[in-house]
């Protein structure tokens, strides 16, 4: 039997998709989780200074991207119709490009530096910005045929998606009133059977 055994931090993160991904395919791991006070230790012994990593037997795969979609591929995870799943990664991607802009909000509200005024990136920032990404996912998801980001129905991409928007949910009071069906696609994913129960019994975590 393969063994598989993920190092993260104790939050959710860049990780929580990887520990969903195995729950709904019901493959145990060895779920590793340290501190931040562990992690300076730890780091130089890492082969890129950053987590998530992945061990698979004596093999070790490293970036957060190249995970998702091995385990995606290992568990069937990933759209059979080439253009469907290359759709499904535009929209993870299209993600990463609003993660970066708005990143001085995002770092403030996780507590992970103190640089800025919190108001301030709300309302320059973080406001315009979801407004412009969120439409587009809206689109995306009313124009599919499953109500979720590929036609062809959930996908590693829904795992990744669905945990940003809990993060942005915890960050922002007004997420839900402001993107009602963007939440409803999140609980859709969460409320899926396999998954239902570790969702709802998982610690609190900002991010």
């Amino acid at each position: 039997m393969v063994h598989y055994k993920l190092t993260y931090f104790n939050i959710r993160g860049l990780g929580e998709p990887i520990r969903i991904m195995f729950r709904y395919a019901d493959v145990k791991f060895e779920d590793n989780r340290i501190s931040r006070s562990e992690w300076p230790k730890i780091k130089p012994t890492t082969p890129t200074g950053k987590m998530p990593i992945l061990e698979v037997d004596n093999k070790t795969l490293v970036e957060s991207g190249a995970i998702y979609r091995y385990l995606g591929d290992k568990f069937n995870l990933r759209p059979k119709c080439e253009w469907d799943n290359a759709q499904m990664e535009s929209a993870v991607e299209f993600y990463n490009d609003f993660r970066d802009e708005i990143r001085p909000y995002f770092r403030l509200m996780a507590g992970l530096t103190t640089e800025g005024e919190k108001d301030k990136l709300y309302q320059e920032i973080f406001i315009p910005a979801s407004n412009r990404v969120f439409k587009r996912y809206n689109e995306i998801i009313a124009t599919s045929k499953s109500g979720f980001l590929a036609d062809e129905g959930f996908s590693w991409g829904d795992t990744v998606i669905a945990e940003k928007i809990v993060s942005l949910k915890n960050m922002d009071s007004n997420f839900v009133k402001r993107f009602p069906e963007i939440v409803d696609y999140q609980e859709r994913v969460h409320n899926i059977e396999k998954i239902r129960d570790y969702i709802k019994g998982r610690k609190f975590s900002i991010i």
